[in-house]
């Protein structure tokens, strides 16, 4: 057959489809793109949303472990507990009555300085050289 009959038979077998037809798939397209970016929208709601709940409770756990952790600073600061560690390390806990101010003479000193400092001294134990 020559090339130009199979051109004429090949037209004459295919259709043109008609514009009301090819407005449906359009429509049809874009309202399945429009579904598919709507699932791909909530799932990426939904994990940010679990993410969050999660950085929460981790929040959460945080915030009291930082508050338990106050809770121990502020018992070693006390000075009862400063007093009994330095007594269990062989120290002289500094008396009630000397805490505000403690004296200490400082032999050496150039000349024209004081002979004797005061150094304050809060919830301090001091070496005893035992």
């Amino acid at each position: 057959m020559p090339a130009g009959k199979r051109n004429v038979k090949h037209a004459k077998t295919t259709r043109k489809k008609s514009g009301v037809h090819r407005g449906t798939e359009l429509l049809l397209l874009l309202g399945l793109t429009l579904l598919m970016f709507y699932l791909w929208g909530r799932v990426q709601i939904d994990t940010v949303i679990r993410d969050k709940a999660r950085l929460e409770t981790k929040r959460l756990a945080l915030v009291r472990e930082i508050d338990g952790l106050r809770v121990q600073v502020n018992a070693l600061k006390s000075y009862a507990q400063i007093s009994a560690k330095a007594k269990g390390q062989g120290m002289d806990v500094i008396p009630v009555s000397r805490r505000g101010r403690l004296a200490v003479e400082l032999d050496g000193l150039a000349p024209g300085e004081a002979p004797a400092a005061q150094l304050r001294v809060a919830g301090m134990a001091v070496w005893s050289g035992r």
